[in-house]
């Protein structure tokens, strides 16, 4: 404390001896130190109050540009007030910078790209930014230069500098998920007394915003939004540096304000003061070597393939490998994060449109994982069976690898769905047939008929398989109904499934899925049906009706649902019988009969339900089914 009231005092003590005049000369020479480039000699006076000081005037560039392909890595220098893009980093005596020096350390080096962003910053004259106007022009220089490309961009600040990289950070979530670290050099993070002084006597709108943080609602504003950024695990790690040494006889940025926002114990600088901090002379210089350090604890794990651990996949040449032991269940698969930094992962380039894989992320949005912490992948077959599925997994900052989903004994698999398919048709018969639904559904509006059954059966796939999430349960009824025929019932389920889990929507399988079933239901969208589902509050998506010149040939829409076991076909065929004793149920219980005495051969019979079914309300589809045992029996 008494070294602050000291500094405070300072000022009146040096207007009572020189003047105004006097202290303006002292305080430039002092914020001409401040982050800058300048030279330790006392600018001179020009014909005016102010004195003069040369502005920055190279522009951002690339200093070691990318190559093809780029490095993994970019990392931005960002200057602070009064500095300059490549002179605040440069050590005049040696001739050697900062960025030579990250260039050639061991392991760091043949990893990045080093950027160097400047933006104007004068003493006197016009034209100077602030801090928010220097980070939107760093955001538009990153993404200018191709910087947004990069998986993984660093930023390390000097003085004002890290108040910019925040800022621009803070205001940009697609920058914030690129950043692991940030490392800030003598960066007032509480402000400085010096700027106090500045602000009364240079016009320079930044003074104003690193005055101490206590009158500074710039500051303070920065800091609650930086909280904010933290408490939802988006802000990169935070490593500080502090000057040791006083300049022209006054600590710049004291201890207690370049450590406010670190998140490990900041080192100082050994016989550096706010100018020369970030002037290393060698390669073993302590600001080279905090750099360095904090590039390996937090950055270059996300680069390492040893850095994730998954257990459920075997390398084979350059895929990696699941086995889907049961397809009728969820196949787990573990993503952990074995580094003690966060990283991301991302599902890409799903190419089969039978594979869910939950939790479902939309394309191009990763995900989250802390330092330590797993996630399980879950692997749903929609649709029919394949030997083998693949998508790309994309960990953090590693090539994107793909992953070969392979069923080993596809017979065996499809004797299985079918045997559980079965069991679900059975469940649904007792579930229809049981009285008191009878007359319930004989009571109910039809779109209440189907949301009921859809919830039926997503009750009754959620206790086979407790540890799927809600969205899931929906889509695999979704899936289950429609192989029954009980079409509407399944959009009922595909709606629920639209609400609970929307990202799974555009992966290929659902796609897939939600058209088969509007396609084969032929769902009416006419104002009376859609007034009866707002009255009944039914919670469902129907999307628009499908032409039938939209309608694929019937052999690309086929989806097997009977299975070829005489006993399970019986059981298909009871389902059918009880569902046409119910109105609503009566057209889908048709449809399936039809395709059961198809699968066994009866087309003559198979051809006469169909026709009572399009009787009832026609679709393309049951027009094409129809048409096939025709020609088949004709033949």
């Amino acid at each position: 404390m008494r070294a602050k009231n000291d500094i405070a005092a300072r000022p009146a003590v040096t207007m009572r001896r020189f003047g105004r005049a006097g202290v303006a000369l002292f305080a430039i020479l002092i914020l001409c130190a401040w982050l800058a480039g300048c030279e330790k000699d006392p600018p001179k006076p020009d014909d005016g109050d102010h004195p003069t000081a040369q502005a920055n005037s190279k522009d951002p560039h690339w200093v070691y540009p990318p190559a093809s392909p780029p490095a993994r890595v970019a990392v931005v220098f960002i200057h602070g007030l009064f500095g300059d893009t490549d002179g605040t980093w440069t050590d005049q005596k040696s001739g050697h910078s900062f960025f030579e020096y990250v260039k050639a350390a061991p392991g760091i080096g043949e990893q990045v790209d080093i950027f160097a962003f400047g933006f104007t910053s004068k003493m006197a004259g016009g034209g100077s930014l602030d801090i928010r106007e220097a980070s939107n022009k760093l955001y538009d220089h990153l993404r200018f230069h191709g910087l947004m490309q990069y998986d993984t961009i660093v930023f390390v600040a000097h003085s004002m500098g890290g108040l910019v990289a925040m800022r621009t950070v803070i205001g940009n979530p697609e920058l914030s998920d690129k950043t692991p670290l940030m490392v800030l050099y003598a960066t007032p993070q509480e402000g400085s007394q010096i700027a106090q002084i500045g602000k009364l006597l240079i016009p320079n709108n930044a003074l104003g915003q690193m005055t101490p943080a206590d009158a500074n609602d710039y500051l303070k504003q920065l800091s609650d939004d930086w909280v904010r950024l933290k408490a939802r695990g988006r802000a990169p790690f935070v490593e500080c540096a502090y000057e040791t040494k006083a300049t022209f006889k006054t600590m710049i940025v004291p201890w207690s304000s370049a450590t406010r926002f670190c998140d490990a114990v900041a080192p100082g600088i050994g016989d550096a003061d706010h100018l020369s901090i970030v002037k290393p002379d060698r390669p073993q210089h302590d600001a080279v070597i905090r750099f360095v350090v904090s590039m390996q604890e937090h950055v270059l794990p996300r680069l390492q393939a040893t850095s994730w651990e998954t257990p459920n996949f075997t390398d084979e040449d350059r895929h990696w490998v699941y086995s889907l032991g049961k397809v009728t269940d969820r196949n787990p698969a573990v993503l952990k994060n074995a580094s003690k930094v966060r990283q991301r992962y991302e599902i890409a380039g799903i190419a089969d449109s039978s594979l869910l894989i939950l939790p479902a992320l939309e394309p191009g949005k990763p995900r989250e994982l802390p330092p330590g912490q797993s996630e399980t992948l879950q692997f749903v077959v929609l649709g029919d069976l394949r030997p083998e599925y693949r998508f790309d997994l994309k960990l953090s900052s590693l090539p994107a690898r793909t992953v070969l989903v392979r069923i080993p004994n596809l017979p065996a698999a499809q004797a299985e769905r079918d045997a559980q398919q079965a069991l679900f048709a059975q469940k649904i018969r007792d579930f229809i047939a049981a009285p008191e639904q009878v007359e319930r559904f004989k009571r109910l509006p039809e779109a209440q008929t189907q949301a009921a059954i859809a919830g039926f059966a997503k009750s009754t796939l959620a206790q086979r398989l407790p540890g799927l999430n809600e969205g899931g349960q929906w889509l695999l009824a979704s899936d289950a109904l429609a192989r029954i025929n009980f079409l509407d019932s399944a959009a009922a389920a595909m709606g629920e499934a639209k609400t609970r889990l929307p990202a799974a929507i555009k992966q290929p399988s659902v796609e897939q899925l939600d058209q088969a079933i509007r396609l084969r239901s032929n769902e009416r969208a006419d104002n009376e049906r859609a007034d009866n589902e707002r009255a009944d509050r039914v919670s469902t998506s129907l999307p628009r009706p499908i032409d039938e010149r939209d309608a694929p040939t019937l052999e690309t829409q086929k989806r097997q649902t009977v299975p070829r076991n005489a006993r399970q076909q019986a059981v298909y065929l009871d389902l059918a019988e009880q569902a046409q004793k119910i109105d609503t149920l009566k057209r889908e219980g048709l449809v399936l009969e039809g395709d059961v005495l198809n699968a066994r051969g009866d087309r003559s019979a198979a051809a006469a339900a169909y026709r009572d079914a399009g009787a009832i309300r026609p679709s393309p589809i049951v027009t094409r089914k129809l048409e096939a045992v025709s020609v088949d029996r004709d033949r």
